[in-house]
C-alpha cells in the first residue's frame, strides 16, 4: 500500500509542509523492517510485471499511447 500526499491548493500547503515534522526512533525502524521482511511482494525491477505483455498485469496495460485507436 501507499499514500499520495499533496496540496490541492495554496491553502493546504502550510499544513502539508508540517507532515515531515517527525522522526522515527529505533523501535519504529525495527517495526518497519519487520514488515518489509515479512512482505511477499514481487522481486526484481519495479516495472517487470507490466513489461510482460502476456502476464495478467501487462495484459491490462495500455501500450503505444501515441498511436491513434483504430489504425
Amino acid at each position: 500500500g501507499g499514500v499520495i500526499i499533496g496540496a490541492r491548493n495554496i491553502d493546504h500547503l502550510q499544513r502539508m509542509q508540517k507532515i515531515t515534522d517527525f522522526t522515527l526512533d529505533k523501535t519504529d525502524l525495527e517495526m518497519i523492517q519487520s514488515e518489509i521482511d515479512y512482505a511477499k511482494g514481487p522481486n526484481g525491477p519495479v516495472y517487470a510485471l507490466e513489461r510482460d505483455k502476456t502476464g495478467k498485469h501487462g495484459a491490462i496495460m495500455r501500450y503505444n499511447l501515441n498511436e491513434q485507436i483504430g489504425q
